[in-house]
Formats: structure tokens, sequence, C-alpha cells
């Protein structure tokens, strides 16, 4: 399997870490790097680690060979689409952003690449 991070994935999870140097400086920022990418790197061998989070791949009409999955790892939370052999990276998001912004940063992404 191959990790592929989409272009809102790679623009959340740098604004995520931003957001960490920022407020809990540099060394908070690489260790929040090292978990997240570890983690993604993890979904080549165990794609399945994640929840798997029906109601967006079905509301949206996805078919069964398209899975839609999270992992939270406090306080973020990785979306990510297992397409095939891809392992598409959608979204590094706060799990403390309102669960209606989340679901539609991820539903915005998965309706444009219907």
């Amino acid at each position: 399997m191959e990790i592929v991070w989409s272009r809102l994935g790679e623009r959340l999870f740098k604004s995520v870490l931003e957001y960490v140097e920022d407020n809990f400086g540099e060394n908070v920022a690489r260790q929040t790097f090292r978990r997240i990418t570890e983690k993604v790197e993890q979904l080549k061998y165990f794609p399945g680690i994640g929840v798997k989070d029906f109601e967006l791949a079905e509301s949206l009409g996805f078919g069964t060979g398209v899975e839609v999955r999270h992992l939270v790892l406090q306080p973020n939370i990785v979306y990510y689409m297992v397409d095939g052999d891809d392992i598409v990276i959608i979204a590094v998001v706060h799990a403390h952003q309102s669960q209606e912004t989340i679901k539609n940063i991820v539903a915005d992404f998965l309706k444009s690449n219907k």
C-alpha cells in the first residue's frame, strides 16, 4: 500500500504544526510531527487500524472499494481514505474543532474527489 497525502491533508497538517509551535514550542511541534507521521506510516501495513466512518462514505455514495477512516491521536484526528492500494490522507484536524466542521471538511474533500 502507498500513502498519498492530499493537498488538503498537507495544508491542514502544516497548520496544526504551526499552531503547536506557536503555542507550545518547537520541541512539542517536532514531537507532534513525529507522532503523526509514524502512525500514518503504519497505515501502509495496517490500513484498518483507524475507526471506519460509515456515515461519510455511505452518505456520499462511495462504492464498496472505498473506506473512510480516522485515527484519534489526541488532540488531533487524522482522516484517511483506503482506495484500492492507496491510503489517501484527507485531513489532520484538532479534535476540539466542532464535529460538524470536521465532517464538512472531510465531506467536501470526498465530494470533490469522487
